[in-house]
């Protein structure tokens, strides 16, 4: 998983802000270690998703990347030539680093983060780092391409934001409550392997919590996708 810890590295330096956590802490692989976190019977939808529940003392948090991804980027590294054949993988990976980095960052400074905010910052996250590694692989020459390629089409985030909503007012009655958005602030003090051994950190939010609060579910962060379009030769 050197990859991760890369595109971690990456993000923190385009924005200098490196967090304390390393997302390697955190990844779990399988789809029905991701599915029975969430006690469902089907594995997730999608190849990426950031697990976040409450618990008494703050909140768990497990990224979920597919192997099949992983082993992909393995044999077709970004970091050495980003194309056609690794782009969508690499959006993959990067958007669950920077939903994890994100969320990170955010606890480290005390600070509120919604869904919303999460998948624009993802999209984001994902054309700035791309465009980094392509002016490095391309000797400076801009990809006028990458933009149509990503976001042609614009309506993806909207849909992802829409099924990331709908998924959680879904878990939440299953529950029996009400969606509460989710208050994240890291909680140093608290580390812990919990659900059979998946790697999770405790965050607590900012607000004392209620007698009658409960665990929240599950809320998944769906990896917006956008319509195929080719890459052309590379900007001048």
């Amino acid at each position: 998983m050197a990859l991760l810890d890369r595109l971690q590295s990456l993000l923190a330096d385009l924005y200098d802000a490196p967090v304390e956590h390393d997302v390697r802490d955190f990844v779990i692989t399988d789809p029905r270690h991701a599915a029975a976190l969430q006690d469902r019977a089907m594995p997730p939808p999608t190849d990426e998703q950031l697990l976040i529940a409450e618990t008494d003392d703050g909140v768990a948090v497990t990224l979920y990347l597919h192997s099949d991804v992983l082993r992909r980027l393995d044999h077709r590294c970004p970091l050495r030539a980003l194309d056609e054949h690794n782009l969508q993988d690499y959006c993959t990976a990067l958007e669950g680093v920077s939903h994890f980095h994100y969320v990170s960052w955010s606890a480290g400074c005390d600070r509120h983060v919604s869904l919303l905010e999460l998948e624009l910052q993802a999209e984001v996250d994902k054309y700035a780092s791309a465009l980094s590694l392509l002016l490095a692989q391309r000797e400076g020459r801009f990809p006028v391409e990458l933009f149509h390629r990503l976001f042609e089409g614009g309506r993806a985030i909207g849909i992802a934001v829409h099924r990331l909503e709908a998924e959680a007012e879904v878990g939440a009655i299953r529950q029996g409550q009400e969606r509460r958005p989710p208050p994240p602030a890291v909680d140093r003090e608290h580390e812990d392997l919990a659900h059979g051994g998946a790697p999770q950190r405790r965050v607590r939010g900012q607000g004392e919590r209620r007698p009658d609060d409960r665990p929240e579910a599950h809320a998944g962060l769906a990896c917006c996708s956008s319509r195929h379009v080719p890459f052309g030769p590379a900007g001048t």
